[in-house]
């Protein structure tokens, strides 16, 4: 836990005196979905100031103007596909902190919001390698609930494999939506592992996920300790480091 909020000082101290600035977008909550057993609640966010274009994988600071929280920004993910013709977005939040958690219990529809951003180069691209690798560590599956959903809509030929890593079965909170996507997309497959300690990561067990690992690609959204095991593995089994995405924060 020390590690995540070291992590999140950084993220912020780089984000309001390192970057270019970027107006805040003004919008309201237009629809809540929880998922208790995951602790996950999805904010549904439109009705905004100006126009705003963001890609699936990217994230933004995101400040709750209502519910009696906390008036402070925090940088969250977006679960959604590529800018929406309606103008809304999709946050997916899990209770893992005092702001997260109180968000979870305060939180309530119609609440007006302040957005920055978008941020990051998490960015997934089509066509890149013959087969991609996404591994994902528990809440760190958000980003690829935005690049699934571009693939669904772009009825997408490429050959991805995506594996979840959570603690608990009752994590996997868009598993039913994650497996309908697989059952529709011949080129799209997925594993949904119970995993405490990244036992399922390994050089090995990478290499036999990609097959060739000079001509794939691996992105991966974990927690950090998890995210620097895959990293490692995936240099140990010659993967490319240019071919590895992580989300870096970068502005």
């Amino acid at each position: 836990m020390t590690s995540y909020l070291v992590f999140v000082l950084i993220l912020y101290f780089r984000h309001k005196w390192c970057s270019l600035p970027h107006i805040a977008n003004r919008g309201h909550i237009l629809n809540i979905e929880r998922y208790d057993e995951a602790g996950i609640i999805s904010l549904n966010i439109g009705e905004l100031s100006r126009p705003f274009q963001y890609q699936a994988g990217q994230y933004g600071y995101l400040r709750i103007l209502g519910s009696g929280l906390p008036s402070e920004e925090h940088p969250f993910s977006f679960s959604s596909r590529s800018t929406q013709p309606d103008g809304t977005f999709q946050l997916s939040i899990k209770a893992i902190g005092d702001y997260t958690t109180q968000l979870y219990e305060r939180c309530v529809q119609g609440a007006p919001v302040s957005f920055t951003g978008p941020y990051g180069q998490f960015v997934f691209h089509p066509n890149w390698y013959k087969k991609t690798l996404c591994i994902a560590g528990g809440v760190g599956i958000t980003p690829f609930l935005g690049i699934v959903e571009e693939m669904m809509a772009q009825n997408s030929s490429e050959s991805v494999h995506l594996l979840w890593l959570c603690v608990r079965e009752e994590d996997f909170f868009a598993g039913e939506m994650l497996q309908a996507v697989a059952n529709k997309l011949e080129n799209f497959t997925l594993e949904l592992i119970i995993d405490r300690r990244g036992e399922n990561i390994s050089p090995e067990k990478l290499k036999a996920r990609v097959v060739e690992p000079g001509r794939s690609g691996l992105y991966v959204c974990a927690p950090p300790p998890l995210m620097k095991l895959v990293i490692r593995c995936a240099i140990a089994i010659d993967i490319p480091k240019k071919q590895i995405h992580h989300e870096a924060f970068s502005f």
